[in-house]
C-alpha cells in the first residue's frame, strides 16, 4: 500500500509546478531514495497511457518515494514564460530541491521519457554552465542547481555544491538522439561525460522508429560498452503501448533501480 499526494512548488519565477507524490507504506527516512519521473515534451505527469502512474506505484510498492510532475506549460503546471530546454531543466531542479529538503530524502534516482530523458542525462552529468558565464555556442547561461530554491518567497536554504551527487541512476526510456542543438546546452569543458556504466540504463522499443540513430548519438558520447547498458522491449514502440511492453518495462526498472538481477 502506499499514499498519494497532490502538491504545488513555486519556482524562483513564482509559477506553480504541480506535482504527485507517491510515498510509501513505511516511515522513510534520510536513507531512503526517490524517484523522479520526467515527462517528453507534449507529455505530462501521467505519462502516455497513464505509463508514469503504474511506474510510480510500481516503486512505491517497493518501498521508494516517487514523484511525478508538469514541466510547466504542461497538464495542470503554469507558465509565464515560453517553455524550453533550460526552463525544463530549472523545473526539475526545483523538484529535486523540494524533494530533498521537504521530504528528507537524500538519494534521487531519474526516470525519463523521450525528451524527459535527456534533461535527465543533463542533470547527471552535472557541472552545468553557471549564470553569465560564456558557452562555446554562445547560447543562453543555465543557472547551477545549486542556487536553485524550491519555495519562491519562503525558500529554505539553498543546495550545497553536492546537488549533482545526489542524483544516483538514471533511465532513459526511448531517449531522443543527442543532437548538435541540445549540446548548445551542454557542460564544460566541452560537454564531455562521465557518468558511471553502472548508473545509467538506456530503454528501448524495438519498433522505435528512432532507435538506430538514438544509440548510435549516445555510442558516440559515452562509449562503445553503452550497449551492454541497452535494453530493448520486444514488439514496443516510442510509447511502450502495448500491456505486455509496460509490463517488461517495468520489470526492467524495478531491476535496475533496485539492483536485483
Amino acid at each position: 500500500m502506499y499514499m498519494e499526494d497532490f502538491v504545488g512548488i513555486k519556482n524562483k519565477n513564482d509559477e506553480t509546478i504541480y506535482a504527485i507524490i507517491h510515498l510509501p507504506n513505511k516511515k522513510y527516512s534520510d536513507k531512503t531514495d526517490a524517484v523522479i519521473l520526467l515527462h517528453g515534451w507534449l507529455g505530462c505527469k501521467t505519462g502516455p497511457h497513464r505509463l508514469f502512474v503504474k511506474i510510480a506505484r510500481s516503486l512505491t510498492s517497493s518501498g521508494y518515494l516517487s514523484l511525478r510532475f508538469d514541466f510547466r506549460g504542461r497538464g495542470s503546471s503554469q507558465s509565464l514564460s515560453k517553455t524550453t530546454i533550460p526552463t525544463l531543466l530549472d523545473d526539475a531542479k526545483t523538484v529535486i530541491n523540494f524533494v530533498i529538503h521537504k521530504k528528507k530524502i537524500n538519494q534521487i534516482n531519474l526516470i525519463g521519457l523521450s525528451l524527459g530523458s535527456i534533461i535527465a542525462l543533463l542533470l547527471k552529468n552535472g557541472n552545468l554552465y553557471p549564470l553569465g558565464e560564456k558557452t562555446p555556442f554562445g547560447k543562453t547561461k543555465l543557472e547551477r542547481a545549486d542556487r536553485t530554491v524550491w519555495g519562491g518567497t519562503n525558500a529554505p536554504p539553498k543546495v550545497s555544491n553536492g546537488f549533482y551527487q545526489r542524483i544516483s541512476k538514471i533511465i532513459l526510456l526511448s531517449p531522443l538522439p543527442y543532437t548538435e542543438e541540445i549540446k548548445k546546452y551542454s557542460f564544460k569543458p566541452s560537454y564531455k561525460f562521465n557518468i558511471d556504466r553502472d548508473d545509467i540504463l538506456l530503454i528501448f522499443g524495438k519498433k522505435d522508429p528512432i532507435k538506430d540513430k538514438a544509440i548510435a548519438s549516445y555510442k558516440h558520447i559515452l562509449g562503445d560498452n553503452i550497449k551492454k547498458n541497452i535494453c530493448e522491449i520486444e514488439d514496443a514502440e516510442h510509447g511502450f503501448y502495448s500491456l505486455l511492453a509496460e509490463d517488461l518495462l517495468i520489470q526492467n526498472i524495478l531491476r535496475f533501480i533496485t539492483g536485483e538481477k
